[in-house]
């Protein structure tokens, strides 16, 4: 006989209708536990999905505020023109133009902006650790902050004994955890950026997102300028130092165009990205998804409540037969 011919054989019409019909009378048995224990399992459901119900209204809601926000034109001005043709010569001269296109522009301010030492400065310039870690929710009636009354005094500003004392609770580096997952950095197309920060006070959060803008704009152009200030010193220097007058024109050229660097970065607040969206107070939060949790407390309700059944019946059904 084939190979063929036994496989035929073994999976015969038979043995698959006996199949069917065992499968469909365990079935029927783990449907006829549940009926006879619908009580308990209707119960147990009930339980569940009001101790997710209980958890649900305790937890805060949250806002998001957003700012959209397009990169400032780096090379506007009467000699943005010639900073292409001047960039060879100031590579011979040892000094670098801030030639860069927007797209570099924007990467390195995106980067600036989710680095630990920007985040670590903000927080302490404006004293943000009550506001990261002693929060308990946003109270839209008299529009203020509830703080945990055993971490933190807001009247005198103080932090309370425990907290001090809990090792690592006021650290910057939790702090900064904190603030990195409220933010969110999304560079969009064109290099357009948006700025995203969740807070439970929608106020804080539309203040946060105005002050990274501001932060960000401002440390950037005095890095800018810092840098020009010293190529132009260090032009000077070679104009006073060189006596042919090819190099002397160069060197003038070149201090011509990071003077112009200093001059549009002093007299452009926005100098890195511009506000087109400016950030508002959110009137609606943004979560909890309470539908949506609850939701899941429903069907994992519905899950333990059916496996804890079926685990009773066919624990005890072997016992009570002894």
């Amino acid at each position: 006989m084939s190979l063929d011919n036994r496989e035929q054989r073994a999976v015969s019409p038979q043995s698959l209708a006996a199949g069917a019909e065992s499968d469909a009378q365990v079935l029927y048995e783990l449907m006829s536990v549940l009926w006879r224990h619908k009580f308990a399992l209707v119960l147990t459901i009930f339980i569940g999905m009001a101790l997710g119900s209980v958890w649900l209204y305790q937890q805060p809601d949250y806002y998001q505020s957003s700012a959209l926000l397009a990169p400032a034109d780096p090379q506007e001005g009467s000699f943005g023109s010639n900073l292409q043709s001047l960039g060879g010569l100031a590579g011979l001269a040892g000094v670098g133009l801030s030639g860069n296109g927007l797209q570099t522009k924007t990467r390195l301010a995106i980067e600036v902006l989710q680095s630990r030492a920007f985040i670590v400065s903000f927080i302490e310039r404006y004293d943000l650790l009550p506001e990261l870690i002693a929060v308990k929710h946003w109270d839209p009636i008299k529009a203020e902050l509830v703080y945990n009354s055993e971490l933190y005094d807001p009247e005198a500003r103080e932090w309370t004994a425990d907290a001090k004392e809990a090792e690592g609770f006021l650290s910057l580096q939790r702090a900064f955890e904190r603030f990195s997952d409220a933010m969110t950095v999304s560079e969009l197309s064109g290099g357009w950026v948006s700025l995203q920060i969740e807070h439970a006070s929608p106020i804080v959060a539309q203040q946060w997102v105005n002050l990274l803008t501001q932060d960000l704009n401002i440390r950037l152009k005095q890095k800018e300028v810092a840098e020009a200030e010293r190529s132009i010193s260090y032009l000077r220097d070679q104009i006073e130092k060189t006596p042919l007058t090819e190099l002397k024109v160069m060197f003038y050229e070149l201090i011509q165009a990071k003077t112009e660097t200093v001059m549009l970065a002093m007299a452009r607040p926005e100098y890195i990205f511009q506000t087109i969206d400016p950030a508002i107070a959110p009137e609606q939060p943004s979560g909890p998804n309470r539908s949506l949790m609850f939701a899941i407390f429903a069907v994992l309700s519905t899950i333990i409540a059916v496996l804890a059944v079926l685990a009773k019946h066919y624990v005890m059904m072997p016992l009570n037969r002894r």
